[in-house]
């Protein structure tokens, strides 16, 4: 954390529902632990193994704020290849700006799923324009503000589509099933010629550059 804002508070969860007047016009740095029920994250959003470490400073401006840091922690994940769940560091950074809104607005803020998440990504790879520009715009009304909703949007965006165990995953046995990183099964090696073995390489080879 930077020194720029001279408030800091080790907070607990609650704190990350602020009142609009607690936050002074130099600014307001703010660190607590969230944990993923708190976040209102369920295992279908993304799985934690623990809570998430949250730094945040947030930059008053007269009815505004924008809200700018980091948040850590461990998320479990599924490799796509062997199917085994694994702790995955989970390193991200937050900007956001909140917006006073007077009337309400049709669509809620900080509801987002893995759906919508992937429909992004998506779109975003095939160069077609996301229909909401507003993305990183929350909007607040009443003289209180709820961070949470924010948090758990940004850690869901940041969750990657697949996920790899390790580069070198071995994956399953197409015929028992075997963990082949935990050993060699007992079936007989494939033929060369084997389809299933090309269209096999073929979907391992897509799985690398969804990553890249």
């Amino acid at each position: 954390m930077s020194g720029a804002y001279s408030n800091v508070l080790v907070a607990t969860m609650d704190k990350l529902k602020l009142l609009i007047a607690d936050i002074p016009t130099q600014g307001l740095s703010l660190a607590c632990e969230a944990t993923a029920e708190e976040l209102g994250l369920n295992e279908a959003d993304e799985k934690l193994a623990g809570p998430l470490s949250v730094h945040l400073e947030l930059s008053y401006h007269e009815t505004d704020f924008s809200v700018s840091g980091s948040v850590d922690g461990m998320a479990v994940r599924q490799c796509v290849r062997c199917l085994s769940e694994f702790e995955d560091p989970l390193s991200m950074t937050v900007y956001a700006d909140f917006v006073r809104q007077i009337e309400p607005r049709p669509k809620p803020t900080g509801v987002v799923n893995r759906a919508e998440r992937e429909k992004r990504v998506s779109e975003a790879d095939s160069g077609v324009p996301e229909t909401d520009e507003e993305d990183e715009i929350y909007y607040y009304q009443g003289d209180q503000v709820d961070l949470a909703p924010m948090l758990r949007e940004q850690v869901i965006l940041a969750a990657p589509i697949q996920s790899l165990c390790h580069e070198t995953c071995a994956g399953l046995c197409p015929r028992c099933g075997q963990n082949l990183n935990e050993g060699r099964c007992a079936c007989a090696p494939e033929p060369i010629n084997n389809p299933f073995r090309f269209l096999r390489e073929r979907q391992e080879k897509g799985e690398g550059k969804a990553r890249s």
